[in-house]
């Protein structure tokens, strides 16, 4: 959709669809003076609702990254950022047709990640994963589905087991709710 060129970065807004009736959009970060084929990295961020994408951290990180010679590929998941209308906390619809609001997260990262090693100016021998927070969990999920695709996985912000997660006493995101985890 568009095309930002910056002195060290160019950064290309990505539109994808995902099912019929829901799309998305994603930041695709590439160094400015450095042709491919990059090395590059889905990024899954976690529960940056209203600011997705564009939270300040995760735009730094993928800044910092493009600019020293890697593709970042930042997209905003179900609920959060651009696609905050669409919601997830709540939504226990994705139940009924057999998956979870984190299922169709990863469905979704799984589909952008082949997107991604598809692209020309990308090494799909050098294409790997990471994730924060939630994006850490579902980072620990996609390394699962895509081991024999991926050059490396980073999950950060996601430390502790699934148990103490669904033990503490706060509400817990349908994000982070599937069946039998325990």
């Amino acid at each position: 959709l568009a095309v930002q060129h910056f002195e060290d970065v160019t950064v290309e807004t990505w539109r994808f669809r995902s099912w019929d009736g829901m799309y998305g959009d994603a930041s695709l970060w590439l160094p400015a003076n450095i042709s491919g084929p990059l090395p590059a990295v889905l990024f899954h961020h976690g529960h940056a609702m209203e600011e997705g994408r564009f939270c300040g951290s995760y735009q730094s990180m993928a800044r910092l990254l493009s600019s020293n010679g890697m593709a970042v590929l930042v997209f905003d998941v179900t609920g959060c950022g651009g696609r905050v209308s669409s919601g997830h906390r709540g939504d226990f619809r994705p139940f009924l047709c057999g998956t979870t609001v984190c299922g169709l997260m990863c469905l979704e990262a799984m589909g952008l990640f082949k997107a991604l090693c598809d692209d020309l100016r990308i090494d799909a021998e050098r294409c790997g994963i990471m994730g924060h927070s939630g994006g850490g969990q579902n980072t620990i999920f996609l390394t699962a589905l895509l081991w024999d695709k991926l050059a490396f996985s980073i999950s950060s912000g996601f430390v502790c087991g699934f148990e103490f997660g669904a033990r503490k006493e706060r509400h817990l995101c349908e994000c982070n709710l599937f069946p039998g985890v325990l």
